[in-house]
């Protein structure tokens, strides 16, 4: 699975059966490898397109995503999550949060009830620089993320600032 940043707050996951395109807290694209046009998502609900599943919950007036694909998950959110879905998904393996929609030290707390091994903070860098902080790790810039079950460090968590 690779993840490149598109443009600010939107993000595109390629993997062999096709790819999802999520500008976090608003809309999620599918595209199968045999598609000729995504599959636009706007409301919360369950979705599936040549074996990408997606999962989309309503967060305050925003919307947060959780792509199922190749035995990796990977949740886009712009808002907080309740402990109760985030205890209902399981294993989270790598989170993009948009630090632009919410307070710095929530989304850290958020961040900790989850404990992925990936981080990818996305919005203002200010906001970005904020959340990097208050979450006490250090964080490396990346043109695009590759990752695969195999190269997952469950021991630790990975901060990871896409650049475009």
């Amino acid at each position: 699975m690779d993840i490149a940043k598109v443009a600010e707050n939107k993000y595109r996951i390629k993997v062999k059966r096709g790819s999802v395109v999520v500008k976090v807290g608003e809309t999620v694209e599918l595209q199968g490898s045999t598609s000729k046009s995504p599959f636009v998502i706007t409301q919360p609900g369950e979705y599936e397109v040549e074996g990408i599943s997606v999962f989309v919950y309503q967060t305050g007036d925003m919307l947060a995503s959780v792509i199922h694909v190749e035995d990796l998950k990977v949740l886009a959110t712009s808002g907080i999550l309740s402990d109760a879905l985030i205890e209902d998904q399981g294993t989270i393996d790598a989170v993009i949060v948009n630090t632009d929609s919410t307070q710095s030290k929530e989304n850290v707390a958020m961040i900790g009830k989850i404990e992925p091994s990936i981080v990818l903070p996305s919005g203002d860098a200010t906001n970005v620089s904020t959340f990097i902080k208050d979450f006490e790790h250090t964080a490396r810039e990346a043109n695009k993320l590759s990752i695969s079950r195999a190269t997952l460090n469950s021991d630790i968590t990975d901060v990871v600032v896409l650049t475009d």
